[in-house]
């Protein structure tokens, strides 16, 4: 759904990084191909969870150098979105998702 509702190309690439704890389980998708990081928190009858997600990362533009955020609630650092593509890099599972319109 992600693709069809937001997507531009025809091919996407993707990458998801799981994590649990002992009370949630969420991923990071990347989505190289629109430049997008993702928090996606599965929800069993929610199929647009990945759409709709709170944290959904623009990298061009939610991404500032330094560690300030100067309290913006959606800017992330560079070290965080570093860390994150390399541990997807490193241990991700990796998609190509065709866009179906």
């Amino acid at each position: 759904m992600l693709v069809n509702v937001n997507g531009r190309q025809k091919t996407n690439q993707f990458c998801v990084i799981g994590q649990t704890d002992d009370t949630s389980v969420q991923a990071y998708v990347y989505w190289p191909t629109e430049q997008k990081l993702i928090l996606w928190v599965p929800h069993l009858y929610d199929n647009e969870a990945l759409v709709t997600s709170d944290r959904y990362l623009d990298l061009k533009r939610d991404v500032v150098d330094g560690n300030d955020v100067h309290g913006s609630t959606y800017l992330v650092t560079r070290s965080f979105v570093n860390a994150a593509l390399k541990a997807c890099q490193e241990h991700g599972e990796k998609f190509t998702i065709h866009k179906s319109n």
